[in-house]
């Protein structure tokens, strides 16, 4: 078995397929209680050792750490020549990509040396705390050591010994080089407290910069380990004389002299072995990857070395870049015992003829390039002699070979000859060298102890030298003559083969070190079919002397590392899922007998991304994953009609996923590829399988993982700790084709996913009614995209043609093709793309008719499909046709009206009560109409249809035999069992009107009905309405296709709008229908101004809405601009109207219809700009109602300026009213006891007392909520004058019920408010929703509101926008309070949203100052807010701890659109810093400080008290910025402790010419890591100007630097 090195001496290249194996067995480094200064989730550390590696591993992603222009070679080899040394980090592979570079290190556990310490002060701090501050000086505190003083004397030398390492490399290729960020992070231990620098790209290197530059950079080193060393040994008492030691010290070598003095005075071992030195798990000690060479013990070390350094053989491969140094001797360096100190000799022969003595040259100059100076092989660079034919005679250039050799530096020489020798004499032209002159050269070399020979010639002698160890390898023995042939010698060309290629035989072995006997085992068992043997003589003193060279780098090692990866758990259910999708999701079938690859016949899809409803852009496919920030979008719901692709498009996502990571490296480049390939795993649910389940985990174990045949148990913890830290993709195909179980209780109705998925994203494809059913919140939507068929249906037509061709030999047009379906009337039928297809082997067969419904296609498709089968089997005839058609109707009918809604897509049969279906089960099977699947768990066998649309062909086919029971079942079905509109009814409809009209107009009129029933359960229906409409419109085009019959299908709901984006053919259908049968009407939309609505107009005044012969209407919303009145409406049939004027009204028709009516049913009412609602009162006589008569007002009412609601305000139904532009001055007789809904506004500002009064609880803050506030839900108010008292108390109301919603838009807050409530704190899973605009309130009022808003114990959505503060400027200016702690109780959030609203700086750091110290999540925005000038000392506002620090929570400031102060930027920002939270600034212009910058703003050093788990995180985008900002923000998040990651994004940075010098002054702080500083001018925002953009990032760690301390000098100042 061949012995693979994991590690060769350089950091080996991973390609992307080995890397994300990799990947998956590697976890985010998770934050320490103890330590807030990790959690950087670019570092994954591996859980259990790395098969391979046989270690644990740690990834470390950083952004290309290269500048300039680099060729890919120069890059390359930057990469891999890392330095080794045994207290430097190995970096031993690396993965590369355009961004970014992957290292691959052994994991080392004792974690950083700044962990440990920041132990040992965190011990100090809390004993400090303890102990009484009158303690008498002489009593010292003992401070808590994490390390005793030995280990951390050991320590500070190892480092130092790497640095020297860096700075002065013993003589060797590399140059020195310089670190740059010497700190306790960048400082490892390992279980022995052995410490380790890290260490990936030089800071600079000699020569690559100025001398000075480069003497400036080491010096930098220097200094740096200093300041280490003093935080290091602060908490120890015997730091005194080693810092006053270290303090004049000039390089690393003073202080390496310096420390080993310390060590040795106290005896402290220099290094500390690893336990398991000898056993299993025994790891070189340099690399910690490979196994030590045990032959290595044995090389040569200073007398005085204690204990050997364990190292192998891939560490020393590289001695000429990396020679290694001991931990436990200071000799210069560990010689290799391959090439270190080695010579050459190469000796050719002569001959007569000219081509031989060529032919001798040629062998010794093959052998001197392929082996000698191979560096990976011999390495003998220099001291290579060759000696040939020439001016000089051989005697001359021999004796001028000896002498170069014969120095102290080689010990060791390679003697090659190749010529002619016999008669004890090698022939060298006129010069015989006879054998044992020869020898005596040799032996005259005093410094050589060990000869390498090889001779290549006939009849050779075995050297005798004396006490040197020799390796002889002959090519003969000593009586054969040698061989050579048109390609030179044989012997040559061996031995070259041996050296440098793999053996690839099964009896030699592969070692890293090739010995003498290797090679002459080799040469015996597999060149014994020569006439000649070679021969070998050796004289060794030691198993170091048997070494030849070295074997050359292994080319085999990553295929190795492969292989081992293949056996991880998490890459063995990657590749069952590999097989199980190959197998199940990779075909899209066109025909029984095609199943072609998906990729043969998949057409770009035609998407749409919607947004708020609307769509707005078309998109890619590349783009379907990005949100619209650019990141990867956490849901996506893929919205389209049957058959438009949606579960192709799911298969072509696992199809390209697969390929993407089973390909090898470089064949996949494009963006779909590169997107896709960030998904570790895709999990793929057919949803109609998953019936019985709504977790997406559950699913996956029953639905995928045991169809593997996995384990249960142990891949359920697998799939957990996959779904927790792993990028997947669950991909849910057929929302409308699963249905929510019952036994759940959670009320969201979709798929249920873990909030610890953080990396998951959600893709869900489902037909758009099912999406409006479950009225999913668009927060919860981060891409709706539309799927409408295919970009070019063109291009798929001639896939499929060109495909059949194939199949059959056949060559038929494609172009053909497609002028025959578009002659034929059938390329409507491009939208659908299963259709399509359909369509296209129709057509060639010669099946394919003109304008064929959509009934017949599919009943000529079953047939062709049976039919299809029938060629093959003699069996089938027309009446076995008929008998399983008849059979598989009923089934499809029975299923899809089943009671059990999860039973209708996926299905058991019983075949002893379906004798029919049993006989044809077979022949059903293999057309593939239906289709079997045993599910893992299940007993009985699922069947299912084809697709969805044939199941609802064959249903509509048994409804068609079967009118009226069947529509009766359906509606008992719906009215019972379902509680969806009806729409999913269409697709049935659309096939019944081409089957059976009578059935369609039944079905149609059932549809109505539903509908009607959904619109009492949902007042918010329009959309719905709009889809109904539609699906009854296209069944009414089906119906009139071909033939017409003149039956009109029922359409009982209009929806009007002007947006309605009809075709030709459709609003034909719609005008006919609005003509038709008007009392028949339920519902009846307009919206803005349709040009269908026009039609309703009274014929002698257009500007009436005529519902005279509407007298069915049960609900109308009526919002246009060309209507003024309405007239006819009969308001005793209604149940919601909604009657919106574009301009104040008197409506005298439609007060008439509202004065002669009951209004018993009424649900919803609303009015808006109606001027006249004195028919709400129930006293008025009919004489002072306006008679109107011949279009004429007879006689005018008196007005009333308060409203008087008395007549509605006992009706029993009435649950929503809206009153808008009401011209009255106040509402009386509000019905209080009912409302859910209620919106109230003025046209001009009121104070409405008696409404006011009726909406306040009783009492002062009273907590329970009676009379309305039993119900109301949701208020809105408008142009109210109310006082501070009544709107604090309508607000606290409205916030302690809890998942309500008040809204007050231009009104005005006046001061009175005396009363202090009572904080109670009462928790609630609802959202309580407030939203203020266009208000006035005084500075005080809204101080107090922020106050209660921010700690009332809700979780409250607090929106004010475009309010006006009104300041008193006799009262001092207000402050929010400090808090007090409040019991740990569970998170809520409160989202506070500020916009268009002037305030002072002061006002602005008090709410950040709030937000700083709440013990649960929020979110504050501030946007297009204008910042007052102020003389603002934010010293008032210090930034203090929260009360409570326990929980988890999460806090988030966004800016936009604002020109804030330096001060407020800082202020903000370093609150963000300290507190742990996510700070945004986008689009705003940061005005320098009148103040000098330097001392405008000071922060208390603070402890790490946010939980250590949340990066501060600052982003700014498109911001104009001063440089000297963003250098204090650099100094503050160095100064704070905490992990800080901070991005500048298309940001003007100024002064322009001075930049650059901004990214040295932050370099100059080892704690800060610059990942990016680079100008960026794609884009140009705002005004900004070219060369002004920059896109900055950095991040930091807890590193106290020396540039952060020189930036805040100023001790701490309190008030």
């Amino acid at each position: 078995m061949d012995e693979h090195l994991a590690f060769n001496g350089k950091a080996g290249k991973l390609d992307e397929r080995v890397f994300s194996k990799l990947k998956l067995l590697c976890r985010p480094v998770k934050a320490r209680q103890d330590n807030a200064q990790q959690g950087n989730e670019t570092t994954l550390v591996s859980q259990d050792d790395v098969p391979f590696y046989n270690t644990r591993l740690v990834l470390h992603t950083v952004e290309k750490p290269w500048t300039g222009d680099l060729s890919e070679e120069e890059i390359e080899n930057n990469l891999e020549q890392i330095i080794l040394h045994y207290a430097i980090v190995p970096q031993v592979a690396y993965y590369r990509n355009e961004q970014t570079v992957s290292f691959v290190a052994p994991y080392f556990g004792g974690g950083t040396l700044d962990e440990v310490i920041q132990k040992e002060r965190d011990k100090t701090a809390a004993i400090e705390t303890e102990i009484p501050s009158d303690r008498k000086p002489e009593i010292a505190l003992e401070r808590p050591q994490t390390l005793e003083w030995k280990d951390k004397l050991r320590i500070l030398y190892q480092i130092c010994r790497a640095i020297e390492y860096l700075h002065q490399p013993p003589k060797c290729e590399r140059k020195p080089v310089s670190h740059g960020n010497i700190c306790m992070q960048n400082v490892l231990l390992d279980e022995q407290k052995n410490a380790r620098l890290l260490f990936f790209t030089p800071k600079s290197v000699e020569g690559g910069v100025g001398e000075e530059q480069f003497q400036e950079d080491k010096n930098k080193d220097v200094q740096a380990f200093i300041e280490m060393t003093h935080d290091f040994l602060k908490q120890s008492r015997k730091k005194t004389d080693v810092l006053a030691r270290k303090q004049t010290a000039v390089t690393m070598t003073d202080i390496k002299k310096e420390l080993e003095s310390g060590l040795r005075g106290e005896g402290i071992n220099w290094w500390t072995p690893s336990q398991d030195v000898g056993k299993t798990k025994d790891k070189c000690e340099i690399c910690c990857i490979n196994k030590p060479e045990k032959t290595f013990q044995k090389l040569t070390h200073d007398r005085l070395c204690g204990s050997k350094i364990q190292m192998c053989v891939g560490c020393l491969w590289n001695w000429q870049y990396n020679p290694v140094k001991c931990h436990t001797c200071d000799q210069d360096k560990i010689r290799s015992p391959v090439g270190d100190c080695w010579g050459a000799i190469i000796i050719a022969g002569t001959d007569e003829k000219q081509e031989i003595t060529k032919s001798f040259e040629d062998d010794i100059e093959k052998l001197k390039d392929r082996v000698i100076t191979k560096a990976t092989l011999m390495g003998v660079r220099n001291n290579v002699v060759t000696v040939k034919k020439s001016n000089t005679t051989y005697g001359e250039q021999l004796e001028k070979a000896f002498n170069n050799v014969d120095t102290p530096e080689i010990t060791t020489i390679v003697l090659v000859y190749s010529g002619h020798h016999g008669d004890g004499k090698f022939q060298l032209d006129t010069y015989p060298l006879k054998d044992s002159e020869l020898e005596m050269k040799i032996n005259c070399l005093k410094h050589v102890t060990k000869v390498i020979v090889f001779l290549d010639c006939c009849y050779p002698k075995k050297f005798n030298l004396g006490d040197k160890a020799v390796l002889q390898i002959n090519a003969v023995t000593s009586q054969q003559k040698a061989i050579c042939g048109q390609a030179g010698s044989q012997f040559v060309n061996d031995i070259v083969d041996v050296l440098t290629k793999p053996w690839e035989c099964n009896c030699c072995k592969n070692r890293p070190l090739i010995r003498d006997y290797d090679i002459h085992r080799h040469f015996n068992n597999h060149l014994n079919c020569l006439p000649t043997e070679t021969s070998q003589h050796s004289y060794t003193q030691g198993d170091i002397d048997h070494i030849l060279t070295f074997r050359t780098v292994d080319p085999g090692w990553q295929k190795a590392l492969d292989e081992s990866l293949e056996s991880s758990p998490f890459q063995k259910l990657r590749n069952k899922l590999f097989e199980l999708y190959k197998e199940n999701a990779s075909t899209l079938r066109v025909r029984i007998d095609i199943d072609d690859a998906l990729e043969k016949v998949y057409e770009e899809p035609k998407l749409t991304l919607k947004e708020n409803g609307k769509e707005e852009r078309p998109i890619d496919l590349n783009n379907i994953f990005r949100s619209k920030e650019g990141t990867m979008a956490k849901t996506i719901f893929v919205e389209g009609e049957p058959g438009s692709g949606k579960s192709s498009l799911c298969k072509k996502i696992v199809h390209d996923w697969c390929e993407t990571k089973q390909e090898p490296e470089g064949q996949s480049t494009d963006k779909w590829c590169e997107m896709l390939s960030q998904f570790e795993f895709v999990f793929y649910v057919i949803l109609r399988e998953a019936k019985d389940e709504c977790n997406i985990s559950n699913m996956i174990l029953k639905y995928i993982i045991a169809r593997n045949r996995l384990e249960q148990e142990s891949e359920r913890i697998l799939l957990k700790d996959i779904l927790e830290t792993n990028t997947c993709l669950l991909l849910l195909d057929g929302l409308d084709e699963w249905q929510h179980p019952e036994k759940c209780t959670l009320s969201e109705k979709t798929p249920h996913v873990d909030t610890s998925w953080k990396k998951c994203t959600l893709f869900t494809t489902t037909r758009p009614y099912k999406l409006a059913e479950l009225k999913i919140d668009c927060s919860k939507i981060g891409n709706h995209v539309m799927l409408k068929g295919v970009t070019y249906p063109d291009k798929l037509v001639k896939k499929i043609v060109s495909r059949l061709n194939t199949i059959h030999g056949t060559t038929k047009l494609k172009d053909q093709c497609i002028t025959d379906i578009k002659e034929k009337l059938m390329w409507h039928f491009s939208k659908c793309p299963i259709m399509l297809a359909h369509i296209v082997w129709l057509w060639y067969k010669g099946k394919l008719s003109e304008d064929m419904k959509r009934s017949d296609l599919y009943r000529t498709l079953l047939r062709e499909r049976w039919f299809e089968l029938c060629e093959k089997n003699t069996s089938c005839n027309e009446s076995k046709y008929s008998d399983m058609i008849n059979a598989l109707s009923q089934i499809a009918f029975e299923q899809l009206f089943a009671k059990d809604e999860d039973s209708t897509i996926v299905f058991e049969i019983d075949q002893e009560e379906n004798t029919i279906f049993k006989n044809q089960k077979g022949a059903s099977l293999d057309s593939g109409i239906i289709s079997c699947t045993n599910i893992p768990g299940e007993y009985s066998p699922k069947y299912h249809f084809l697709h969805k649309s044939f199941q609802e062909y064959l249903a509509a086919l048994y409804l068609s035999k079967d009118i009226s029971t069947s529509i009766l079942h359906i509606k008992k079905t719906y009215q019972i069992h379902r509680s969806e509109s009806g729409t999913s009814l269409s697709e049935v409809l659309i096939f019944l009107c081409g089957l059976n009209s009578k059935a369609a107009e039944e079905l149609s009129r059932i549809m109505n009905e539903l509908f009607t029933e959904f619109c009492e359960r949902d007042s918010n229906y329009s959309y719905e309405q709009n889809e109904f409409q539609k699906k009854i419109i296209q069944g009414q085009i089906e119906l009139d296709r071909g033939e017409r019959s003149g039956v009109k299908l029922s359409l009982q709901h209009l929806h009007l709008e002007k947006y309605n984006r009809l075709d030709r053919d459709e609003i034909t259908v719609l005008e006919e229908n609005i003509k038709t049968n008007p009392s028949c009407k339920v519902s009846l939309y307009i919206y803005l101004n349709p040009t269908l609505a026009l039609s309703l107009a009274k014929s002698n005044d257009n500007q009436v809405l005529d519902l005279e012969n509407w007298r069915g209407l049960k609900y109308v919303e009526l919002n246009a601009n060309i209507y003024k009145d309405v007239a006819g409406l009969n308001v005793s049939n209604l149940v919601k109207c909604k009657i919106q004027f574009s301009s104040p009204q008197q409506a005298p028709n439609l007060a008439s219809s509202f004065y002669n009516s009951d209004m018993k049913t009424m649900k919803s009412l609303q009015v808006s700009k109606c001027t006249n609602l004195n028919w709400l009162h129930k006293d008025l006589e009919p004489k002072g109602i306006l008679k109107v008569g011949k279009g004429k007002v007879l006689k005018w009412l008196h007005r009333h300026e308060t409203l008087n609601l008395r007549r509605i305000e006992n009706l029993e139904h009435l649950t929503e009213l809206g009153l808008e532009q009401l011209s009255y001055s106040d509402v009386v007789n509000l019905p209080v006891s009912r409302l859910y809904t209620l919106r109230v506004e003025f046209i001009k500002l009121q104070r409405a007392p008696k409404l006011m009064s009726s909406l306040l609880p009783q009492g002062i803050c009273k907590n329970e909520r009676e009379g309305l506030f039993s119900h109301l839900k949701d208020l809105y108010l408008e142009k109210i004058h109310m006082s501070e008292e009544q709107f604090i108390r309508l607000s606290q109301s409205f916030i302690k019920a809890g998942g309500t919603s008040l809204q007050l838009w231009d009104c005005s807050i006046e001061p009175e408010y005396q009363n202090e409530c009572e904080q109670q704190v009462v928790s609630s899973e609802c959202t309580t929703r407030i939203l203020l605009g266009f208000v006035t309130i005084t500075v005080e009022g809204f101080i107090r509101l922020i106050d209660y808003v921010t700690r009332c114990g809700h979780s409250v959505d607090f929106h004010l926008g475009s309010t006006t503060l009104e300041s008193n400027p006799a009262v001092e200016q207000p402050s929010l309070p400090m808090l007090v702690a409040q019991p740990i109780s569970a998170d809520y959030t409160t989202e506070l949203e500020l916009s268009l609203i002037k305030m002072s700086t002061e006002q602005m750091c008090q709410i950040v100052g709030r937000i700083n110290q709440l013990d649960h999540s929020v979110t504050l925005t501030l946007e297009v807010c204008t910042v007052k000038s102020d003389e603002y000392n934010p010293l008032r506002h210090q930034m203090v701890p929260p009360p409570n620090t326990s929980l988890n929570y999460t806090k988030h400031i966004k800016i936009k659109h604002m020109d804030i102060s330096e001060t407020l930027c800082l202020y903000v920002a370093s609150s963000a810093i300290y507190f742990g939270y996510t700070c945004e600034i986008s689009a705003c212009f940061i005005l320098p400080s009148e103040v000098p910058h330097a001392d405008n703003l000071h922060f208390p050093q603070m402890a790490a008290i946010h939980s250590p788990g949340h990066t501060a995180k600052l982003r700014f985008y498109i911001v104009s910025i001063p440089q000297h900002v963003v250098e204090r923000l650099a100094s503050q998040a160095a100064i704070s402790g905490h992990l800080v990651e901070c991005v500048l994004d298309k940001c003007e940075v100024g002064p322009p010419p001075d930049v650059w010098s901004l990214k040295e002054k932050i370099k100059e702080d080892a704690a800060i890591q610059i990942e990016e500083f680079e100008p960026n001018n794609d884009e140009l925002p705002f005004s900004f100007e070219p060369g002004q953009i920059w896109s900055i990032r950095f991040k930091t760690t807890a590193k106290k630097s020396a540039l952060a301390e020189s930036t805040a000098e100023k001790p701490e100042v309190t008030e």
